[in-house]
């Protein structure tokens, strides 16, 4: 009887089959027993991983240890409502993704467990992290030239008259020079073509980067459709001047139908040729330069020189390295640049040169007509047809490292555009957009089928991907998921865009639908994210639910459904309502109830609190203002340093008094503060579910900090020195470093005297000297400009400033429609109605409105003109407004009616600012309105004055001024009342006589005792 072979043997065996009769040697053998001995187990066959109790150690890509991985809740993606239906007769669908990056379940397992699902917005990083070397890069085309229009103060020029002129005070005349602007305006283009989703983020971020340089005069968005078109809101067309002071960049990957022949191709070239005879244009290329030979502009490297300054491209001149690469003499130079610094640098040089310098650059040359595809047109597609093994060996072969790393940990999850960004932060210490570019045009992945914000992996690519990663980097999913969660929670609820997802909890049998969808987490979110997601317990909260038999719920106020706009039917005001998110509902109730007994003019009141089903929630002020990153946002956080100043006092005292209550705010950034229409903060959006304690009292106040720095520093960094709070004057610049790092990293008595200080700060502090305000004349021809005159001077002693050039009537009626509602949106409904009356307005009167805003933003500045998705908003706190100081008095003397001598300075000042016909020459129905509603006002304060006089006992005075009121307003039988009363007390019986006869013509009916006198004969 033969005894049964060995396991080696067996093994030899098998191999020996393997290998088509090739035995392995004793050494090969023992190399492989021992390799299985100290292998780790097939992670294809191990359960997800998702993350258990205990924190996990992990390495980032460079092989540095990372910290422990502390305990969080798995989040899933949503199931995708917009991937389009199989139609009938298709093949079967791919196999389904693997869950990014847990690995697959096996197919036996245990019934899945009850889960409680939270939607979340998963919102990835910014694909420009960061700007600011960008920013420098475009310093030499940050000159200032002079303006057009308009005049400033010349101090050197007036100092040296004056000194010249020192014995005759009458010469001693200011000088005045024209006003200085930045040299250019930047028209910013980007390509709606269907290859261009991909960059959309990009552009979004680039256009904020370059608003915010400060580099241009204006920085004006317009959009290249497929068809061909250019053209902004509403279609507006884009201007060409040759002036020499525009720009134009265009964002575009240069592959869609615009850049290739056909009717769109045609009507591209024709406007973009009448661009390059015209200004300097650059093409920002978001692909990297290896990929720039698929395109339809495939550049050659050389030399690029300017006859002048801004010169337009056909002044260019063009010499490549290599001689053969000489661009045809009929073609126009266009630089293509990549989104990095090195290339916007030469570039801003050379628009900047006066003519003499030479610099480098890729140049593609641009004949009359766009290139034919059947030519030098994009490469087939024959991804297709290649087996999948074949397309990753042929992007291994071109890729970069970073770009084929990406690919292998995209590979197990779900390529939609979101969580691509995020695995790709999560990644790379740099993450750049051009890793992702090579990914999406690899060919490896394919549109069809899958979401609209997303592709589907190439039948077996993902398998060929996924054996291509390292074992370590399978194994190391915890870590992964988890540093894709903090970039999902730095960004958690402040952040616009993002993918549905939704966290998963487990709770108890019959609490929610089990997971059973074989799909693992995308990431590991914090639970303090939790608190942006709206709870799944109780009735819902949604637009038409009352909540409390006395809230009905409008619309959300955030992504989620975590704050709601109400009305209250008892009040009739509208109210905010926050339900309780996912967090500690005795903390949410410990805090409402503390805040609901404060009062703090600059922290945000509680009303009211109840439950809803079984969900705590708390009933809040609704604040008529302007969020803060709304109005300072797209000036990069430059605010007058009058409203600073607000900021800083009002939001020290408010923290103060949350910490005297062991109160925390849990989530301070701009995005949290609310600007009133008179300047001061409110503190909102309080994460009320957020336990208090010594750490989170430190975070609030470090966070308060960095929101400092931002409106101090135009770098807006964590932690600024002295010599970067540029925008404040150099004796304190010191001094405030010192305390917002106190404020980080103080002990507490140290945080706590930085707060006291802040909340005593005083305007002029903060100040520089060379800061103006504008002083807003609307009671009578309507003049805007700056000053420099004291703010408490009053109104009829300041000289009217030098006015603004505000361009045509209907900008003017949009500033005072603007003007008469101040720190307060409206919406475009209302400024087309109050603009023009019906059957008169333009074709487009949102894009009219949009051009009108622009001009205002130019004129005003910033931290003035607010942009908001349904209107505009005009803050005016840090400036003079004489209609808002008439109206003021006007209410004034109405409350102080009962004090004779306070209601009759009020009325007298008030009556001083009537400088004429208020909003003379402003055209509109709203600035008709507001002329009768002035002049009705102004009525109501001549009889105040003239009651006081004759209360005061001068009837004289008040004889002479109501005889001239009843002239002027002889219908008026308020001013008869008064002027027979005058008459009577200074005992002019005639007059009086005839003034009783005048006042029954008129209607009026006179007191009993003036009738019982005059109605008998004379």
């Amino acid at each position: 009887m033969s005894a049964e072979p060995g396991g080696v043997a067996r093994l030899a065996a098998v191999l020996t089959a393997a290998a088509r009769g090739a035995a392995p040697t004793p050494t090969e053998l023992a190399e492989l027993l021992w390799l299985a001995r100290h292998a780790q187990p097939d992670p294809v066959a191990a359960p997800p991983a998702v993350p258990d109790t205990a924190p996990v150690r992990a390495e980032g890509p460079d092989g540095t240890p990372l910290p422990p991985v502390e305990p969080g809740v798995p989040l899933h993606l949503s199931p995708a409502p917009d991937r389009p239906p199989e139609p009938a007769g298709t093949a079967a669908p791919e196999a389904p993704a693997r869950p990014l990056p847990a690995p697959e379940e096996p197919p036996a397992r245990a019934a899945p467990a009850p889960v409680t699902r939270l939607p979340l917005r998963a919102v990835a990083p910014p694909m420009l992290p960061h700007p600011l070397p960008l920013q420098r890069a475009l310093r030499p085309l940050a000159r200032r030239v002079a303006a057009p229009h308009g005049h400033e103060l010349d101090e050197t020029a007036t100092a040296e008259r004056i000194a010249r002129f020192a014995d005759t005070p009458g010469q001693w005349l200011p000088v005045l020079r024209p006003a200085r602007e930045r040299w250019l305006r930047l028209h910013l283009v980007h390509d709606a073509g269907p290859t261009m989703p991909v960059w959309r983020p990009l552009v979004r971020d680039l256009r904020t980067a370059l608003t915010r340089s400060g580099v241009f005069r204006t920085v004006e968005a317009y959009r290249l459709d497929p068809d061909g078109r250019v053209g902004g809101p509403g279609r507006t067309p884009v201007p060409v001047p040759a002036d020499g002071r525009t720009v134009t960049l265009l964002v575009s990957d240069c592959t869609g139908p615009p850049w290739w022949s056909g009717p769109a191709g045609e009507r591209w070239y024709r406007t973009l040729g009448r661009w390059l005879r015209r200004m300097p244009v650059a093409v920002l290329q978001p692909l990297p330069e290896r990929l720039w030979r698929s395109t339809a502009l495939s550049p050659a490297a050389g030399l690029l020189s300017a006859p002048t300054a801004a010169a337009p491209n056909a002044a260019l001149a063009f010499a490549p390295y290599d001689p053969i690469a000489r661009p045809a003499p009929s073609t126009v130079p266009l630089p293509v640049l990549e989104v990095a610094p090195r290339w916007l640098a030469h570039w801003s040089a050379l628009v900047a040169d006066p003519g003499g310098g030479r610099f480098p650059g890729a140049v593609a040359g641009v004949a009359g007509r766009p290139l034919p595809t059947t030519a030098d047109g994009p490469p087939r597609d024959d991804a297709a047809a290649l087996p999948p093994e074949e397309l990753v060996a042929r992007f291994r072969a071109t890729a970069s490292a970073q770009a084929f790393r990406l690919a292998g940990h995209l590979a197990l999850g779900t390529p939609r555009l979101p969580v691509m960004r995020l695995v790709h932060a999560a990644l790379e210490p740099d993450p750049q957009p051009q890793h992702l570019a090579e990914v999406i045009l690899s060919g490896m992945l394919s549109g069809d089928g899958a979401p609209v914000d997303g592709y589907a992996f190439r039948p077996g690519v993902r398998e060929v991907l996924a054996r291509s990663l390292p074992r370590s980097g399978r194994l190391r999913t915890r870590a992964l998921l988890a540093r894709v969660g903090a970039l999902i929670d730095d960004r958690a609820g402040t952040a616009p865009g993002g993918v549905n997802a939704e966290a998963r909890l487990p709770g108890p049998p019959g609490t929610g639908a089990a997971d059973a969808s074989g799909t693992g987490p995308v990431a590991v979110v914090s639970p303090d994210t939790l608190r942006y997601a709206p709870h799944p317990d109780g009735p819902p909260f949604r637009a038409g639910v009352t909540v409390g038999d006395r809230y009905r719920l409008r619309h959300p106020m955030r992504p989620g459904g975590a704050l709601w706009r109400a009305h209250d039917r008892r009040t009739g005001q509208d109210v905010v309502v926050q339900p309780c998110a996912a967090g500690d509902r005795r903390e949410f109730e410990r805090t409402v109830r503390s805040l609901g007994e404060l009062w703090h003019p600059s922290i945000v009141r509680v009303l009211d609190s109840g439950t809803h089903g079984t969900v705590p929630y708390a009933v809040l002020e609704h604040l008529d203002g302007l969020a803060l990153d709304v109005l300072a946002a797209p000036s990069g956080f430059l605010l007058p340093s009058r409203l600073t100043t607000s900021l800083a006092r009002g939001l020290a005292s408010a923290l103060t008094q949350l910490g005297e209550r062991d109160l925390v705010h849990g989530a301070i950034g701009p995005h949290c503060v609310v600007v009133l229409p008179d300047g001061t903060p409110k503190l909102t959006g309080f994460a009320l579910g957020t336990a208090s304690g010594g750490d989170r009292r430190a975070e609030d106040l470090r966070r308060f900090a960095a929101l400092l720095a931002l409106l101090m520093s135009p770098d807006g960094g964590p932690e600024p020195r002295a010599e970067l709070l540029t925008r404040l004057p150099p004796d304190v610049r010191v001094l405030t470093a010192g305390a917002l790092a106190a404020l980080r990293d103080g002990p507490r008595a140290e945080r706590h005297a930085v707060l006291a200080w802040l909340g005593g700060l005083r305007s002029y502090r903060l100040r520089p000297s060379s800061e103006q305000y504008f002083q807003y004349r609307a009671m009578g021809p309507v003049r805007v400009g700056r000053t420099d005159l004291p703010w408490w001077a009053a109104w009829p002693d300041t000289p009217p400033p030098e006015p603004l050039d505000l361009g045509p009537p209907e900008r003017t009626a949009l500033l005072c429609a603007l003007l008469l509602r101040p720190g307060r949106p409206v919406g475009h409904a209302e400024l087309s109605a109050g603009l023009w009356r019906p059957g008169e307005g333009p074709p487009d009167p949102r894009g009219r409105l949009a051009a009108h805003a622009a001009g205002l933003r130019r004129a005003l500045g910033p931290g003035r003109l607010a942009v908001l998705p349904d209107g505009y908003a005009l803050h005016t706190s840090a400036d003079r407004a004489d209609v808002h100081e008439f109206e003021r008095l006007a209410a004034k003397a109405e409350r102080l009616r009962a004090d004779s001598a306070g209601a009759h300075e009020a009325a007298r000042a008030a009556l001083a600012l009537w400088s004429g016909t208020p909003l003379a020459g402003v055209p509109g129905p709203a600035a008709e309105a507001a002329r009768d509603r002035l002049g009705t006002l102004r009525l109501r304060l001549w009889e105040i004055r003239s009651e006081t006089d004759l209360e005061q006992g001068r009837f004289t005075v008040a004889v002479d001024e109501l005889s001239g009121l009843v002239v002027e307003h002889p219908r008026h039988v308020g001013f008869r009342r008064l002027h027979l009363t005058a008459l009577d007390r200074a005992g002019r019986t005639a007059e009086a006589r005839q003034a009783y006869r005048d006042l029954l013509a008129a209607g009026g009916r006179p007191d009993e005792e003036l009738t019982e006198r005059y109605r008998g004969p004379d």
